[in-house]
């Protein structure tokens, strides 16, 4: 189960930064209902409740670098969590807007306690830089540019820059994590890619 919600149109975040999602109705961030799924110490026995929550509109920029001249070398990889301000804040009140959701009246007969007790901001980001796991959409290593422009990996049609003959056809080409699950859209760039080949051949 998952549920997609934004900050509040006046959250002072927004003072700093512009609103990163995609319009008035785009989220920011979203619940996670899993059985499992976290870092935390998950109790031996009775019945737990994990609510993750994953920001949707990230600021914060990764990175991979070139290891060595061996091609065989694993590349050097910073996914760079929570460089920007924008995500821990956004982190933050998505934790604490799951907390809202625990303690519905709906869940008083079942939900006995909650695991972590960080209140304050630093408490928080320092339960968020401790706890936080990926959710593996990965996207943008190989980021495709507008036509000509001198960033990027590949242009328009998929294909890498300065290399003859190859195209990459997977999510690496998304330039920015889309505030969605990657699978639809990498099956978008496989059938749009495959159409771009068939057409060349």
């Amino acid at each position: 189960t998952a549920g997609w919600l934004r900050l509040s149109d006046n959250s002072t975040i927004f003072n700093e930064f512009k609103d990163p999602s995609a319009g008035p109705h785009g989220a920011h961030y979203e619940f996670l209902i899993v059985n499992g799924a976290t870092r935390l110490l998950i109790p031996a026995t009775g019945n737990f409740m994990v609510i993750g929550t994953a920001v949707v509109t990230p600021l914060s920029r990764g990175s991979v670098l070139i290891n060595s001249s061996n091609p065989f070398d694993p590349p050097i990889v910073n996914p760079n969590f929570f460089n920007s301000p924008f995500d821990i804040f956004v982190m933050r009140e998505a934790i604490r807007a799951s907390r809202r959701f625990a303690q519905a009246p709906a869940f008083t007969d079942y939900v006995i306690k909650l695991v972590d007790t960080a209140v304050t901001d630093d408490e928080l980001d320092t339960f968020i830089r401790n706890s936080a796991i990926t959710v593996s959409h990965i996207v943008g290593t190989a980021s495709m540019s507008a036509k000509g422009a001198s960033y990027g990996v590949v242009d328009p049609d998929l294909r890498v820059k300065k290399v003859a003959g190859l195209r990459i056809v997977d999510s690496s080409i998304i330039p920015l994590v889309p505030a969605a699950h990657t699978q639809v859209a990498t099956y978008v760039v496989g059938e749009g890619g495959s159409d771009l080949i068939k057409a060349a051949w």
